[in-house]
């Protein structure tokens, strides 16, 4: 089955990139924007960790306080959210997980990773655009 541009034209298959072509266009330089991202918060993780902790410690006293059954609820309350809302979302994604590692794990034998990192994740499969 053939794919169709905006135009009404078929398009052709596109090429897929080797992790070498790959890499060596967009790769090393997604590597590098990525860690040096995410090496400030690597730099403060237990700061990062230690306010987190405090956030929902706090959360936690003033839901108890306020005599709501969770701190969830209490969040959810003034938005006017049923808690069934929030599980519901969190139920669909765990449901919808297989998905997503079957997509991982098809963009790890596209791109040839024998361990795919995160910065992987945003390297194109294909060496041209559609049209």
């Amino acid at each position: 089955m053939a794919a169709w541009s905006m135009k009404g034209g078929p398009i052709s298959s596109p090429t897929p990139l080797t992790l070498s072509s790959c890499r060596a266009r967009i790769g090393r330089f997604g590597e590098k924007v990525y860690r040096q991202f995410y090496a400030s918060f690597t730099g403060h993780i237990n700061t990062i960790a230690a306010t987190y902790g405090t956030s929902v410690k706090k959360r936690r006293f003033y839901a108890q306080a306020r005599r709501y059954e969770s701190a969830l609820t209490a969040a959810l309350f003034s938005d006017n959210v049923p808690k069934s809302v929030y599980t519901d979302l969190i139920s669909a994604v765990h449901e919808h997980l297989p998905t997503m590692y079957r997509y991982v794990q098809i963009r790890k034998q596209i791109l040839g990773l024998e361990q795919p990192e995160m910065f992987d994740i945003y390297a194109p499969l294909v060496s041209r655009k559609w049209t």
